[in-house]
């Protein structure tokens, strides 16, 4: 029931709001994996400066 809000909540945006709903729910998963703020490139942490500005970074500043 949950995903078909989300999915209605999705249809009603544009494309960037679309990106940046993705963006969350992914950021959200990655949570509860244990990954949140580990570098998508190189594996190394991502630095919490850059965490603070952009919650939903997937690499660090040098993989980006």
């Amino acid at each position: 029931a949950q995903e078909r809000e989300n999915d209605e909540v999705l249809e009603g945006l544009d494309g960037a709001g679309r990106a940046e709903v993705l963006a969350i729910d992914a950021t959200l998963s990655r949570i509860d994996s244990g990954n949140f703020g580990v570098c998508a490139g190189c594996g190394e942490p991502i630095p919490v400066g850059r965490l603070a500005v952009l919650p939903t970074a997937t690499h660090c500043v040098g993989c980006d």
